[in-house]
């Protein structure tokens, strides 16, 4: 099997896992992960104004919101435990666990089977010949609007050129059919998701998928604190944004 088939037959496993239908998909669990913030959000604003509203006799239902608050924060932090787990060898529909994957097979993704993969021409100065000569011959003589075909626009090879460098770490001047894609960067990305999503799946192992005692810090005399919005929000930020630069990227 050619190393351009193999990778055919991965990207088609990580389009699956990022981006397929099923509500168990990357970019799905995404979606229901901001729809949910959002949604707590709307419901916080409608508290500030009820608080504010002196002619509202009616109150608040305590127990109610009890609820709404601990049933949101324990979705999130379970979303963001799913979206960034690595433990469950069976359980791949996690982005950690398509990086690591994608990082495993990079001697698969070379700059010349990226092109391939994505069905642009790979010679830059090829389709800018093929774009000048299109110019010359179907420039409208009256001034009007057009449209160069993408099919003679030298742009979209150059912008692939361009990330695959950054992808890759290499320098334009010398590129190489046989570039492939930079290991250490895509560490960074696990290395960041894990600092900026580490306290929310604590959080979640100790006291939403398992019971654990809460300790008493004799010192204040307050028991350890739970886990607050700005933290779920940073967490999330850190996620969305590595998904985003895998569907850019690679999907």
């Amino acid at each position: 099997m050619s190393d351009f088939h193999a990778l055919t037959q991965k990207h088609a496993q990580w389009k699956d896992i990022f981006s397929s239908d099923d509500a168990s998909s990357i970019v799905n669990q995404s979606i229901y992960l901001v729809y949910d913030f959002a949604l707590f959000n709307l419901i916080n604003e409608s508290r500030k104004l009820h608080a504010a509203d002196e002619s509202d006799q009616l109150g608040m239902n305590g127990y109610v919101h009890h609820f709404i608050d601990r049933c949101f924060i324990e979705r999130q932090v379970l979303s963001i435990r799913r979206l960034t787990d690595r433990t469950r060898s069976n359980s791949p529909r996690s982005i950690c666990r398509l990086i690591s994957d994608i990082k495993s097979n990079t001697h698969l993704i070379t700059r010349e089977n990226y092109f391939k993969l994505f069905e642009v021409e790979y010679d830059v100065e090829f389709l800018k010949q093929k774009e000048s000569d299109w110019l010359k011959a179907n420039i409208p003589k009256d001034g009007k609007a057009f449209v160069i075909p993408s099919s003679v626009s030298a742009f979209q090879s150059s912008d692939l050129h361009k990330q695959f460098d950054m992808l890759s770490g290499a320098e334009s001047g010398s590129r190489s059919l046989r570039d492939t894609v930079s290991q250490s960067r895509l560490s960074r990305f696990l290395d960041e998701l894990n600092q900026a999503t580490d306290e929310v799946k604590n959080y979640a192992d100790r006291y939403v998928a398992h019971a654990t005692k809460r300790e008493l810090d004799k010192e204040t005399g307050h028991y350890e604190r739970g886990i607050s919005i700005d933290l779920l929000a940073r967490a999330q930020h850190t996620v969305l944004k590595t998904v985003r630069f895998i569907g850019i990227h690679f999907i």
